[in-house]
């Protein structure tokens, strides 16, 4: 990776509502000129977005602290509070996995464990 940028990050004043700002984070994902490895990911050219205002996270303040971040590989992943910021290897390794392949392994995977049931569970 090195130098590939992998990340947007939108920061606003501590006032502004930071959950509303991954939106924006997201727009700059779609509007970066090149994508990493592995990207495109639909219309995303970089996989992950965040937004913050510098506030510490408070969960009575939920959507107005905090860093917010989504993961927007995949439809699915919904935006959510960080307690503290991604480390560079931290974000390397989640960027790594391959949710569609540990999917399929899953689904091939045989639920036959060889562990004795009590018998009201079987």
């Amino acid at each position: 990776m090195g130098l590939d940028a992998i990340a947007a990050v939108e920061a606003k004043r501590k006032s502004k509502d930071v959950s509303g700002a991954v939106d924006q984070a997201k727009r700059y994902s779609r509007g970066f000129q090149t994508a990493p490895p592995g990207g495109p990911w639909r219309d995303y050219k970089l996989p992950f977005v965040f937004a913050t205002n510098g506030r510490e996270f408070l969960p009575q303040l939920e959507t107005k602290s905090g860093i917010w971040f989504c993961d927007v590989r995949r439809p699915e992943n919904l935006r959510r509070p960080l307690r503290s910021w991604y480390s560079p290897a931290g974000l390397l390794d989640t960027l790594a996995q391959d949710i569609d392949q540990a999917q399929t392994q899953l689904a091939q995977e045989q639920f036959n464990y060889g562990f004795d049931l009590p018998a009201y569970l079987s």
